[in-house]
């Protein structure tokens, strides 16, 4: 939820409300690097570490973000910008990643007048 970015959660959460008529009253991941349990909301009955409460407008933020990320892709921005480079090291994909080169680009100002690193669409 610190990030406007990690869209997995609320998401889920997103298409229980909409696609299924549910109405979550939480979201649970199991972290199995960290054998923790991260969520947002209240599960009743549930006995074990406290969750952090469920932001009321949290699904509908990220159907927003998500969907203006997709309307600037479809348009053709399809660089790379992490929102948070720490995170590139879990990526499955990183091999093929052109962040480092953007990057590189970016310090020798060949970014500039592209919107390059603006962070606007950080993903």
């Amino acid at each position: 939820m610190e990030s406007e970015t990690k869209l997995q959660g609320p998401i889920y959460a997103l298409a229980a409300r909409d696609q299924l008529g549910l109405k979550p009253v939480a979201m649970a991941f199991w972290a199995v690097r960290e054998d923790e349990l991260f969520g947002w909301g209240e599960i009743p009955d549930y006995k074990g570490k406290a969750l952090q409460e469920m932001p009321r407008n949290w699904a509908d933020d990220a159907r927003t973000f998500a969907s203006e990320r997709l309307a600037t892709y479809l348009a053709g921005d399809a660089v790379a910008r992490p929102h948070d480079e720490a995170q590139c090291k879990w990526c499955d994909f990183a091999a093929a990643c052109r962040v480092e080169t953007l990057t590189r680009g970016m310090t020798a100002g060949a970014g500039e007048g592209t919107g390059a690193g603006s962070g606007a669409n950080d993903v």
